[in-house]
């Protein structure tokens, strides 16, 4: 149910995966993650669609040349995932309520690069999103103030780190 890019460019792409609510045929380009409960299915869709596991996402292929990344199922494990025994539901819930509005927002219409540049000092659904999740990971959570600094952080980081795949490229 949750379909997952063989590769993924972070400079045109928007979105990273999404939940179909029932099976759909994939094309060549496209996995899917099936047997997994609607609840964790719920966390891993706002996750994977999150700034926080971009940076992990960037961390794990750093190896690899040029913008592209394959998220073959092989490669899943190098990624940083959330534990759902650590989560409770009510808490997931709140993710995928955050993660819903987010999907819905006008910034979907932008490559993932541009959505993250956006982001740094304004408060929009993206942000909105990775400090959801910051919350119910522990990181500073409920504290606003150092959410907000860190994630200003990460996405310079992230914008450094694309110009840099991008020159890669040539």
């Amino acid at each position: 149910r949750i379909a997952f890019p063989h590769r993924l460019d972070l400079t045109t792409g928007r979105i990273m995966c999404f939940i179909a609510p029932e099976n759909v045929n994939l094309s060549q380009n496209w996995f899917s993650i099936s047997g997994l409960s609607e609840i964790y299915e719920k966390l891993l869709i706002a996750w994977f669609n999150s700034s926080l596991f971009f940076i992990s996402y960037l961390i794990s292929r750093r190896q690899q040349r040029g913008p592209y990344g394959q998220t073959a199922i092989k490669q899943m494990r190098n990624y940083l995932i959330p534990i759902l025994d650590k989560i409770d539901n009510e808490n997931i819930e709140k993710i995928y309520t955050v993660f819903k509005t987010f999907n819905k927002s006008t910034l979907m219409r932008l490559p993932i690069e541009k959505q993250i540049k956006s982001t740094i000092k304004i408060e929009n659904e993206r942000r909105l999103l990775d400090r959801a999740i910051m919350d119910v990971l522990g990181i500073f959570q409920s504290d606003i103030e150092n959410q907000n600094e860190w994630l200003d952080r990460m996405y310079i980081l992230f914008g450094n780190e694309i110009e840099n795949m991008k020159l890669q490229r040539k």
